[in-house]
């Protein structure tokens, strides 16, 4: 454990081990690695398969209208490879 500056106070009194992770978070994150090995598996690279997501992930965040509908990996891959465009998988 790092020591900090008595000043220095976290958010939270809870050990950050301790922090939970919500049920919607664990849910993106299984979300975006089925995209992401899904992208690769189609042949883009590494650094592709994961900013295309990450980005098509923070547009539907911040989306308006289209934020309160479910995000599915459908929805999330098809946004996806919207955002890659024409750009073509490397091999």
């Amino acid at each position: 454990m790092r020591l900090r500056h008595p000043a220095v106070r976290r958010r939270s009194a809870r050990p950050q081990s301790k922090r939970g992770v919500t049920a919607a978070a664990a849910s993106n994150a299984d979300i975006g690695e089925k995209v992401f090995l899904g992208l690769r598996w189609l042949g883009y690279k590494e650094t592709e398969a994961k900013r295309a997501p990450a980005l098509a992930f923070t547009e539907h965040a911040h989306g308006g209208s289209a934020a309160a509908e479910p995000l599915t990996v459908e929805a999330l891959l098809k946004r996806t490879l919207a955002l890659l465009g024409t750009t073509r998988p490397r091999a």
